[in-house]
């Protein structure tokens, strides 16, 4: 049975998965907000990604799954998927993070990213509901994880990704705002060891 190959893309880095995970870092500008920012300069990203590690699609194309957050839109989702037909791709899937996730009314999930942070709940509709915080609207990580705080209440918070703040937010939702909080020890591959 062919894996099927797997691609994540975040502001600073594009994780792909075949066989093993391949960290590829990326400049700034390129991807914003999980989204593709600049088309010509991020499919130059990722047939360097290809090329570099041997990643040749047969003939007749490979199948991938490109993991998304809630705020992507059928636009960007139209985008992703003409870059990666370039590249011979011709059964090209889309899942939702969440899917990933063990969403209930009691927890939210937190992805701790370098420019921007994704908060995924069960909102009071019983809807799924990712919001993207990003970092520049906030003047300090303090007046961030209030909001967050605010957003979650008293449920539990799984927190995930990588950056600078993963660890500051980890320690303060346990001691000052008394949430039960956890990290995965995988936290960065978190969304690929899983699929």
């Amino acid at each position: 049975m062919k894996k099927t190959n797997i691609l994540y893309i975040t502001d600073n880095i594009i994780y792909y998965k075949k066989d093993s995970i391949i960290k590829y870092p990326i400049n700034k500008g390129i991807v914003i907000n999980s989204k593709i920012g600049n088309i010509k300069k991020f499919n130059k990203v990722l047939g360097d990604l290809l090329t570099n590690n041997n990643l040749n699609n047969t003939l007749f194309g490979n199948k991938i799954k490109v993991i998304i957050n809630n705020t992507w839109t059928k636009a960007d989702m139209e985008i992703i998927k003409n870059v990666l037909i370039n590249y011979n791709y011709r059964r090209i899937e889309f899942e939702y993070d969440h899917k990933y996730y063990h969403l209930n009314n009691q927890n939210a999930y937190l992805n701790v990213l370098d420019d921007y942070i994704l908060l995924t709940i069960i909102n009071d509709y019983h809807k799924i509901k990712t919001i993207l915080i990003n970092n520049d609207i906030f003047d300090n990580i303090v007046d961030k994880m209030d909001y967050i705080s605010k957003m979650i209440g008293n449920k539990e918070l799984f927190i995930l990704g990588y950056g600078e703040d993963l660890i500051t937010i980890f320690n303060s939702f346990e001691e000052k705002y008394k949430n039960n909080t956890y990290l995965f020890s995988n936290n960065e591959s978190y969304l690929l060891d899983n699929t």
